[in-house]
């Protein structure tokens, strides 16, 4: 990548900082501890009591929140108080953003979702893997959907909670947790569960949820599920899919993803949704997959949480255009502790792709910084 040392390209560069520095303050005062710990106000009732009383007073000041609204204030700033220590570090049309943004999940909202009140489970288990149920308690803090691209690209975490005590289930393996069926996959789901058409391809089994939503659709024919653990397979095939309506329409297969992907002839299917990293910080299958996925042009492919992907992307995106600046004011370049190698793939994989990017004007900078940009480039 090549930065023009001009005054404006510099400037443009310099704003950018500040709003790296909101979504990395955003993204450890809130969104990692409400997505780490278990962060649950064990008093509803004072916090109902709080709630109402914070929300008389923003009406005083002519700021409208509902009592819903005003319950996930309370629950934020308590939040961001201990984490922070000074909440006006969060600026106020931020704050605001982040309470209207969330939700409190009413009983009867998430359970009336088909794949909870279909399928069931009782601590069944295969190999290293188990099946069962655990729970949401009331008003416990949780991300329902990945973070919203708000004010030129700062992500406003998807808070939510429930007003009672939530049940969805799960699967571990070992002690460890491999997948749960939580508001937040059903929220990250739902844009391509609505998408997928015809003959469907999954790579990743879980718990079944996309394959058993999407079987449910009059438009889609087939799916096809790519998994590489056997344990799961089993798992899957013995107590999850006899509980499918329309089981006719499964087809699973047990292959390594991007072995399967490499031989895949364009064409055999319509669609393709991809599910094989753990959250938004797992970039390099993402990278990887979508490198290996260029050459399909009749298939609709779908990447779980690709938003929330592409937003940590950009913060690699921008240390290398940063590592530009600094070398246009003939300045030391901040020294980078050695990457894992996986964190190296990622930075040698935007390299390779920003390698012929030219920023001579500040609205380069803009662009590269812009998300679908960046998913259209790759």
């Amino acid at each position: 990548m090549k930065v023009v040392n001009t005054r404006k390209v510099n400037d443009r560069i310099i704003q950018y900082m500040s709003r790296e520095q909101l979504n990395s303050l955003l993204g450890m005062s809130l969104s990692a501890p409400v997505s780490m710990d278990e962060i649950i106000f064990e008093e509803p009732a004072k916090l109902e009591s709080y709630a109402a009383s914070f929300r008389a007073s923003m009406k005083q000041d002519n700021v409208d929140y509902t009592e819903e609204q005003s319950l996930i204030a309370s629950m934020i700033m308590s939040v961001l108080d201990e984490t922070t220590g000074d909440i006006q570090q969060i600026p106020a049309v931020i704050l605001d953003e982040i309470i209207r943004n969330g939700h409190i999940f009413r009983r009867g909202e998430l359970e009336s979702n088909p794949y909870f009140a279909n399928i069931h489970f009782e601590n069944q288990k295969q190999g290293r893997f188990e099946l069962g149920t655990a729970s949401l308690k009331k008003y416990e803090l949780f991300m329902y959907n990945v973070p919203v691209n708000r004010f030129q690209g700062v992500m406003i975490p998807s808070i939510g909670a429930c007003d009672h005590r939530f049940r969805f289930p799960y699967m571990k393996e070992g002690h460890k947790a491999w997948m749960s069926i939580t508001p937040n996959e059903i929220f990250t789901m739902e844009n391509s569960i609505k998408e997928a058409f015809g003959n469907v391809l999954t790579l990743g089994c879980g718990m079944g949820y996309f394959a058993y939503m999407v079987s449910e659709k009059d438009d889609v024919s087939h799916v096809t599920i790519v998994e590489k653990e056997q344990d799961v397979i089993d798992l899957f095939t013995n107590f999850i899919l006899p509980q499918f309506a329309h089981k006719d329409k499964i087809t699973i297969i047990k292959a390594d993803a991007f072995d399967y992907m490499e031989q895949l002839k364009d064409g055999k299917y319509d669609f393709c949704f991809a599910d094989i990293w753990t959250g938004h910080n797992d970039t390099v299958p993402y990278l990887k997959l979508k490198k290996l996925c260029k050459r399909f042009q009749q298939m609709k492919l779908s990447y779980w949480i690709e938003d929330a992907l592409i937003a940590t992307i950009i913060g690699f995106v921008y240390m290398i255009i940063l590592e530009e600046f600094y070398k246009n004011q003939n300045m030391d370049v901040p020294q980078v502790p050695e990457l894992p190698d996986e964190e190296r793939y990622k930075l040698d994989f935007l390299k390779e792709l920003l390698k012929d990017a030219e920023i001579s004007r500040a609205e380069h900078v803009d662009y590269y910084l812009d998300y679908k940009n960046i998913i259209n480039l790759m």
